[in-house]
């Protein structure tokens, strides 16, 4: 398995798994992160089998020593074989400088799917990402942040990569605000 940059049919079928796996509401325009990706904030990576299948997307923002999984998605055939496991490794490999953390949606049980994103925190602890301790709403959802590498990122670095890669427009329309820690 690896991660290769887009490129132009592998592009099409990023932008349609990106657009079956993520709500519209939290998507991004796909042309804003092609953008970004030629001003070098952004990586598209397709996620390859060994037989160049494709097998799923990651999407990155950076901005100095940080980058945020922004978005991952591994195709439903892919699922349970290993495949987010070790993109979350080559990711490790691929950016060893950087502190890379990712968003989810914050466990609730009483959320439509509550079991989706008990099982989703479930799957990044047991793959060594650690809680940053750092709770946002985004999107008008409640998210929490989990760090994939390095030490955990704060509100304010979060708020400031956001603002700088996507630009004080669309920074206003996610509008993030930090939510205290759920009393568990």
């Amino acid at each position: 398995m690896q991660l290769e940059h887009a490129q132009n049919g592998r592009l099409t079928q990023m932008e349609e798994l990106y657009r079956a796996a993520f709500p519209e509401e939290e998507r991004k325009p796909f042309p804003l992160l092609l953008s970004l990706r030629e001003q070098g904030r952004c990586d598209l990576l397709a996620i390859a089998g060994d037989n160049g299948e494709f097998l799923g997307l990651t999407v990155l923002l950076f901005d100095g020593g940080l980058a945020l999984v922004d978005y991952f998605a591994v195709c439903e055939g892919a699922r349970g074989q290993g495949t987010g496991s070790r993109v979350l490794d080559l990711l490790r490999e691929r950016y060893p400088d950087k502190r890379i953390f990712l968003e989810i949606e914050q466990p609730d049980p009483d959320a439509e799917n509550a079991v989706q994103r008990e099982r989703r925190k479930r799957f990044y602890l047991r793959n060594g990402c650690k809680e940053a301790h750092v709770f946002a709403r985004v999107y008008g959802t409640e998210m929490e942040l989990l760090q994939v590498s390095g030490k955990p990122v704060s509100f304010s670095e979060y708020c400031a990569l956001l603002r700088q890669v996507l630009g004080e427009s669309v920074f206003q329309q996610l509008h993030p605000v930090e939510m205290p820690q759920p009393v568990c």
